[in-house]
């Protein structure tokens, strides 16, 4: 999925397709490692938070819905989790 916008993959995330879901954690989870990284104290935990961002997505792709940077939201749901 090089140099496509990771939006365009939220009509198909939306209609509950596999595929996109794929596409996007391969787009973004190393991203959201970094950032979890940065956030955390340790590997595990980093990783712990990226799958958890990622499983908001699978499990309530409705919440995409309104959602106009899919990466800004997911690195906002990211950071949430790690705060709690």
């Amino acid at each position: 999925m090089t140099g496509v916008p990771i939006e365009t993959l939220i009509p198909r995330l939306l209609a509950g397709d596999r595929a996109a879901y794929a596409e996007l954690y391969d787009a973004i989870s190393a991203s959201l490692f970094r950032l979890a990284s940065v956030l955390t104290d340790s590997p595990a935990e980093a990783e712990e938070l990226v799958q958890d961002t990622m499983l908001v997505v699978l499990r309530s792709p409705g919440v995409l819905a309104g959602v106009g940077d899919l990466r800004h939201y997911l690195y906002a749901v990211l950071r949430n989790a790690a705060a709690h």
